[in-house]
């Protein structure tokens, strides 16, 4: 069984209408690593944030919080381009470090994205029809779910990082420290 998700970007109004001719090749620059030979069998068109306040992917396997699609983008997604470059790879199949395959590599389509152009994106908006949606704003990770346990008591936005923390998980934040 499958628990789906959708993985979101606030795009910065300096990024409206930013072209990645190259997603693959922007991804890998990014440091986004892939299952061995993923990069033969994908044709990327170029990709563009067109007019969307919000933009997003959809993730077909392993979209909760702790173990999955959550903590996967909590402990290695922590920086805006990175992020970008994920979003730019279109739908994914599983979002896993060394295992991110997109869709349309597995049938040949086209990438695909979730475009929103609101001032805020609503936890409601955002879900849809999956069981958990993130949205990387601000610097920072929110989760929303369907209300339905402690941690979920309303269809709102909560930070992920206080999600992982009530379910046992503590990641230690790293940051360059610049040396001038």
């Amino acid at each position: 069984m499958s628990t789906r998700s959708y993985i979101y970007i606030k795009v910065k109004p300096e990024d409206k209408g930013r072209v990645i001719k190259n997603p693959l090749a922007f991804a890998k620059e990014q440091g986004i690593k892939f299952r061995k030979g993923t990069q033969k069998c994908r044709h990327f068109e170029p990709f563009t944030t067109g007019t969307c306040d919000y933009i997003g992917i959809y993730s077909h396997f392993d979209g909760y919080v702790k173990g999955g699609v959550g903590q996967e983008l909590f402990t290695r997604y922590q920086d805006y381009e990175k992020v970008l470059a994920l979003i730019s790879l279109g739908s994914m199949r599983v979002v896993a470090e060394g295992d991110n395959v997109c869709y349309h590599s597995l049938n040949g389509e086209q990438q695909v994205y979730i475009c929103f152009s609101y001032d805020k994106l609503t936890a409601k908006d955002a879900l849809g029809t999956v069981s958990y949606a993130y949205l990387y704003e601000g610097g920072k990770w929110y989760v929303t779910t369907w209300p339905d346990n402690e941690l979920f008591k309303n269809l709102e936005w909560y930070p992920l990082e206080d999600i992982l923390a009530q379910q046992g998980i503590v990641i230690e934040e790293t940051q360059a420290v610049r040396l001038d």
